[in-house]
């Protein structure tokens, strides 16, 4: 894995542009120290424990919004239907509601992931922020067309690694032109990764397959 320390602003944007945004993406932490671990893993070694919150956290999580008659507001961003699309709903679903997954969020957009690492957490003004660039290599599905990846495979019970769009956002708002926004928003800029149980509790760079596909800039305080 290589790590490089950013001189300037205008340094990181030319190392962040040149990347081929086609094929890699971004994660902006704003302390340098952070792993690439998802919140349901942080602090948790033992995938087991893992797999049981998620799953109990779920369905807690569907209790809710039933009792709450919250079903309406679910937005479909595909027309097809497939054999999982209730899973993955219900999973993506929980992540925007700030519910603890294995969803880990990552960007295309250069200026987003900076602005994560640099303005995102008033408490760590004065401590270095990162950005990471991962390229996925075969260990990792990405996702070209997401609706084959939803109808072969479950969020839970994933054979290895995938990248791709959330195919649910949730909007309060009956406004039709107000949803199509923020699907247009979520489909140019966001990707997720999800990563079966037993790899999810190691952070991804420190996982022996996905050293080489993985690159962190350090951004210093005083930039």
């Amino acid at each position: 894995m290589q790590v490089k320390v950013a001189n300037s602003l205008d340094e990181l944007k030319q190392w962040l542009f040149v990347t081929g945004l086609d094929t890699k993406f971004l994660r902006g932490h704003t302390h340098e120290c952070y792993t690439l671990k998802p919140g349901i893993s942080r602090g948790i070694t033992d995938y087991k424990i893992i797999e049981k919150c998620e799953r109990e956290l779920l369905e807690e999580f569907k209790q809710e919004v039933h009792s709450q008659h919250k079903e309406k507001h679910f937005n479909n961003l595909s027309n097809t239907e497939f054999c999982f699309t209730n899973e993955w709903e219900w999973y993506f679903q929980a992540q925007h509601c700030r519910l603890l997954t294995r969803l880990l969020d990552w960007t295309i957009s250069w200026d987003t992931a900076i602005s994560f690492a640099i303005g995102s957490d008033i408490r760590n003004d004065d401590i270095d922020g990162a950005v990471w660039i991962c390229q996925p290599l075969n260990n990792f599905i990405q996702a070209v067309k997401d609706e084959e990846i939803y109808k072969n495979n479950s969020p839970f019970a994933l054979s290895q690694g995938i990248f791709l769009y959330a195919p649910v956002v949730y909007d309060d708002s009956e406004n039709y032109e107000e949803k199509l926004g923020a699907q247009r928003l979520l489909g140019q800029w966001g990707k997720f990764s999800v990563q079966p149980y037993m790899d999810c509790v190691v952070p991804m760079e420190e996982q022996d397959g996905l050293k080489d596909c993985l690159e962190k800039i350090i951004i210093p305080a005083k930039l």
